[in-house]
């Protein structure tokens, strides 16, 4: 038994990080008595009574009591075994015994009862007194019995009746069969555990499953009987039908998934909330994450807590997710790959409508425009399936203008990854939120309203409200308001400066709301400067540099992220684009990008460091500089055009300290498109 034991106990100590300091749960064992020999060795309390001869030796004279407590010290050698002798040298015992043995153990303060002895009827009397014991909290643990009946054996037949507090074992084989002796769970399945016994007989699975309970105990001293009950019954390892079922109740017991966090998982907060320990709740934006899973040490020894609140120490920084900075290359391969088309109305004199939309359908051919957007959208649905246009992009661009040099736009579900705009088909730089406005939003798609006036021939002044809600990905939630002054200083090249304001509700510079570093809302104000020249009709030349502060309010209930000091961040990009290099229809581009990085501010971390036996967390505070350790630079190079109906691109993306950390390697992406219809 102890080759059994032994590997699972020491895997329960690898897995369950639980901060809690040590206590040592009481097992009161009704039965034929213990006696203090082998394991046993100094694991008696004192406080045992032998009802059976009413005196206060309650010395095993049969052996089945010390077996069972054994067994029971085998699965939880941190505990202690109350010995309660109140069956007799041939395992009987009166109904007035049991009860007395019962109420001695509930007033001596156990946390289980182990009842490995059964008979075909209860007294009132000792359904009583097992009621009592599980107002009192005390977990009871009653063997299923060796009849080889459909139900348990009483008092086991009454464990539904005790508030979530008893549980009834059950015996397998190795090979996971219910023992041909062991009665089944029957109509108690729900507080039904079943696990291996040797060939002995339910009586000696049911201390495994009482020492199970102990070890959870221990490893939780805060928890209530009625949890670590749950615990143990939610743990189990399902066998038989799924779900509950009449043979094996819910499973097998697993002591190591018992002691493993369950889910939810949830990161304490220092104004006493908590956060998701989900993955997409700890991704942060990349100006940011770098700096503080280096920085932080405290992080790196941080405590969880799981649905049951209890602690489990982590790396948070190990677990941090950089929000992406370039666009996915899967968006930019699906965008070579989609069936694009733009349909375009002119309403009103000086008004223009555009419906843009891909589809993911290669060999299909869509027109390059249609005659309205109705006739448009039934195009759509005569061909596309249910799934297909589920997966559909699609966009509306309305712009117009007046006599008297005022402009106006409206553009809803705009996706940057698609490059809408003069030209929606040219791909995007990865790397495109350097080249153009970083500050304007982190989210792949949004809606925005556009007003402008034509100052003179040469300059206009141009006023654009965004606004930002993705839920699928990220859970970005923002808006942005941008102000541009752009000059053409001659045909060739045109000049911007802007003046912008980010405001971000639950995020930080993209990182995802809800995590355990979000702040309650960023504003940040930057001011960039862009430049463009055309230096042929085929080439063209684009400069951008933007520098802004970021103001933060700190969500201080539920995150540990607790004061911030202004942030200042700066980004900027230089690339060249060109067309028509070896085919009128061609394109290509390099660019060398800088993506927005922290370069100055600090953060109050407030972090959850310990967990005492009364299951309250213990914090420390941490501040962290936010300036990363290193300074990304991406270069991207990047060539396509059609071929025949079909498309060919390639593709190449060096990133040099990628994540703004010096001790990352360099990274190179690189990938070849070839497209063509059947």
């Amino acid at each position: 038994m102890h080759r059994i034991l032994a590997p699972l106990l020491r895997l329960v100590i690898a897995l369950a990080a639980c901060t809690g300091t040590a206590s040592a749960a009481l097992i009161g064992v009704l039965d034929t008595g213990v006696n203090d020999t082998g394991v046993l060795g100094g694991k008696i309390a004192s406080g045992g009574y032998d009802f059976v001869n009413d005196d206060n030796d309650p010395a095993d004279d049969q052996g089945h009591g010390t077996a069972v407590a054994t067994r029971a010290i085998a699965v939880s050698p941190n505990s202690l075994i109350l010995p309660i002798k109140v069956l007799d040298e041939k395992g009987e015992g009166t109904s007035t015994q049991i009860v007395a043995g019962l109420n001695h153990a509930v007033g001596s303060g156990v946390d289980i009862v182990n009842l490995s002895f059964g008979g075909d009827v209860s007294t009132q009397s000792e359904i009583q007194a097992l009621l009592a014991a599980a107002r009192a909290d005390v977990i009871i643990v009653m063997a299923a019995g060796n009849e080889g009946g459909d139900e348990p054996t009483q008092p086991a037949l009454h464990v539904a009746g005790l508030g979530g507090l008893g549980i009834a074992v059950g015996a397998i084989d190795a090979a996971n069969r219910l023992q041909t002796y062991s009665n089944a769970a029957g109509s108690t399945a729900s507080y039904y555990l079943v696990t291996y016994d040797g060939g002995v007989g339910t009586s000696i699975a049911t201390p495994a499953v009482a020492g199970a309970a102990a070890e959870v105990l221990n490893a939780s001293p805060h928890l209530s009987g009625f949890q670590v009950v749950e615990i143990l019954l939610v743990s189990a390892d399902d066998l038989g039908q799924s779900g509950p079922d009449a043979i094996f109740g819910m499973g097998r017991l697993n002591l190591a998934a018992a002691l493993a966090a369950l889910p939810p998982l949830s990161v304490p907060g220092g104004g006493g909330g908590s956060s998701s320990f989900a993955a997409p709740a700890l991704v942060i934006g990349s100006a940011l994450v770098y700096a503080i899973s280096r920085r932080s040490k405290k992080i790196q020894q941080a405590v969880i807590t799981d649905r049951y609140d209890r602690g489990y120490t982590v790396d948070l920084g190990a677990r941090l997710e950089p929000a992406p900075h370039v666009s996915a290359m899967g968006d930019w391969l699906a965008n070579l790959a989609n069936e694009s088309s733009a349909i375009d109305l002119r309403p009103n004199p000086g008004q223009q409508l555009r419906l843009w939309f891909a589809r993911p359908a290669p060999g299909r051919s869509v027109p390059d425009t249609l005659p309205s957007a109705f006739q448009a959208g039934q195009f759509i649905g005569q061909q596309l399936s249910d799934e297909e246009i589920e997966r559909a992009r699609m966009a509306l661009s309305w712009r117009g203008q007046t006599t008297d040099g005022l402009y106006y736009g409206l553009n809803l579900n705009t996706h940057r990854d698609l490059g809408l705009g003069p030209d929606p088909l040219q791909p995007a730089f990865l790397g495109n939120r350097a080249l153009s406005g970083s500050y304007l939003g982190f989210a792949d798609q949004a809606d925005a309203l556009l007003a402008g006036w034509a100052l003179d021939e040469n300059s206009d002044l141009r006023l654009q409200y965004m606004d930002m809600d993705e839920d699928t990905r990220y859970g970005l939630d923002s808006s942005s308001l941008d102000l541009r002054l752009r000059w053409a200083a001659s045909d060739d090249v045109q000049l911007s400066l802007a003046l912008s304001q980010l405001d971000e509700h639950g995020n930080l510079l993209g990182g995802a709301s809800q995590g355990a570093f979000s702040p309650r809302a960023a504003t940040t104000n930057a001011v960039s400067l862009a430049a463009e020249w055309a230096v042929s009709q085929r080439f063209r030349v684009r400069g951008h540099l933007a520098e802004g502060v970021t103001r933060v309010q700190a969500d201080r209930r539920n995150s540990i992220a607790r004061r911030f000091s202004s942030l200042r961040s700066r980004t900027f990009g230089l690339s060249l684009n060109g067309h028509g290099l070896w085919r009128a229809d061609d394109r290509a581009g390099i660019a060398l990008t800088r993506p927005l990085r922290v370069h100055d501010g600090y953060v109050d971390l407030e972090v959850p460091v310990g967990q005492d036996i009364r299951g309250a967390i213990r914090s420390e505070w941490e501040r962290v500089a936010l300036n990363p350790t290193g300074a990304e630079t991406d270069l991207e190079i990047y060539y396509h055009a059609p071929l025949g109906k079909g498309r060919i691109g390639a593709y190449l993306l060096y990133q040099n300290q990628p994540w703004h950390n010096e001790q990352l390697n360099d990274a190179v992406s690189a990938f070849f498109v070839f497209q063509q219809p059947f």
